[in-house]
């Protein structure tokens, strides 16, 4: 039986898997806020069930095109200001404006 290189953090339990078998090249960051008393812990507030592959998330969001176009009436602008990479991590700052209704 193989064992997997595993980590517990932000309250989560995460698994490496490498298909050679190597080990994690990189840690999982730790969430300053996670230990912080004003965090709320996960809750569900809405359930759905969406038929896509997980990459598309992380696709959809850095694709700021299609914001004025498929979300008009959820969003009033939408303006990229910047990526910033850090090892594994990928951080996208965005301004987004939203309709109150």
């Amino acid at each position: 039986m193989r064992a997997w290189p595993i980590r517990e953090t932000n309250g989560q339990i995460m698994a490496w898997h490498d298909e050679d078998g190597g080990m994690p090249a990189w840690e999982l960051p730790q969430l300053s806020e996670y230990d912080h008393p004003d965090w709320l812990p996960f809750r569900f507030a809405h359930r759905w069930k969406i038929r896509s592959h997980v990459q598309e998330f992380g696709e959809n969001a850095m694709d700021m095109a299609h914001f004025p176009y498929l979300h008009d009436k959820l969003t009033t602008s939408s303006q990229s200001l910047g990526l910033e990479v850090s090892g594994p991590v990928l951080t996208h700052h965005v301004m987004q404006r939203y309709n109150a209704q």
